[in-house]
């Protein structure tokens, strides 16, 4: 299986020209490269930043929800965002870290999934995607966020010597897919 990783090029440039499911002046939402499932998409900030919650304004992030072009395209079910936030390393070799994050049907995994998620990272819950940004906005840390339609959402910190896996959620979310949908 080939990863067609961006090594040695500008993975923002060229998945600003993918062709966009979603677009507005602050987001673009297009088909993940590599997905774990179908439907899943990559939301990317078009501002040159770190993380969801170093947006000027994170409450953008909760305003893409509710665009009617992107209830349409996700439907009616729950769906989850991951984003991990100011990671040490993109996907990208190294070569820009950007603010994006993973948008997932949450039909397409094991019942417990979420809960398992939390567990096996003790994150802390937030009673919205809007609070649990705010929350981590005020840490340099890097993060690990996911949230279920941008309302309940859980925050993992991580200290400077903890280190998430690079593949950990792929892995984590790949072994918990239900075939039965």
């Amino acid at each position: 299986m080939s990863l067609n990783i961006d090594i040695g090029n500008d993975p923002i440039s060229r998945i600003m020209k993918e062709e966009a499911l979603y677009a507005d002046d602050n987001f673009r939402l297009v088909i993940d490269r590599e997905p774990i499932v179908s439907k899943h998409f990559l939301l990317i900030s078009n501002a040159n930043v770190p993380s969801f919650a170093d947006l000027c304004f994170p409450w953008l992030l909760t305003s893409v929800f509710n665009q009617h072009n992107l209830q349409s395209l996700l439907g009616n079910i729950p769906w989850i965002l991951l984003e991990r936030g100011r990671a040490r390393f993109c996907t990208s070799g190294l070569t820009n870290c950007h603010a994006h994050g993973h948008l997932l049907p949450l039909k397409s995994f094991n019942p417990g999934t979420i809960n398992e998620l939390r567990s096996a990272t003790k994150a802390l819950e937030f009673p919205t995607i809007l609070s649990a940004l705010y929350f981590v906005r005020n840490i340099s840390s890097e993060y690990l966020m996911f949230s279920i339609n941008a309302k309940t959402s859980y925050v993992k910190i991580f200290s400077p010597e903890m280190i998430l896996e690079k593949r950990f959620i792929r892995s984590f979310l790949s072994a918990r897919i239900d075939y039965a949908h």
